[in-house]
């Protein structure tokens, strides 16, 4: 995965628990009635299969391999070029 990739990923991952661990520091009368409540239970567990779901979209698009002319360039665990391989 590229390195713009899995920063943007990690970045946009943690910023759901990070404002919800700064809310709950700043006014937990705020947000308590999400972890009280029925309904604010099964919105956060909407809301983390969202977060799972985006998370892993995003992986999914930033796994993209390079092909041109029916050759598919050959990537190194370092993301350098290593040669090419024609596609089957």
């Amino acid at each position: 995965m590229a390195s713009e990739a899995r920063a943007s990923t990690a970045i946009l991952g943690s910023l759901p628990i990070l404002v919800t661990a700064i809310l709950m520091f700043t006014s937990p009368t705020y947000i308590m009635p999400l972890f009280q409540d029925v309904r604010g239970l099964m919105l956060v567990g909407v809301a983390v299969g969202m977060l799972l779901s985006g998370i892993g979209i995003m992986v999914k698009m930033a796994r993209f391999e390079i092909s041109v002319h029916g050759y598919k360039t050959l990537r190194s665990k370092t993301g350098c070029r290593s040669g090419s391989a024609r596609m089957t």
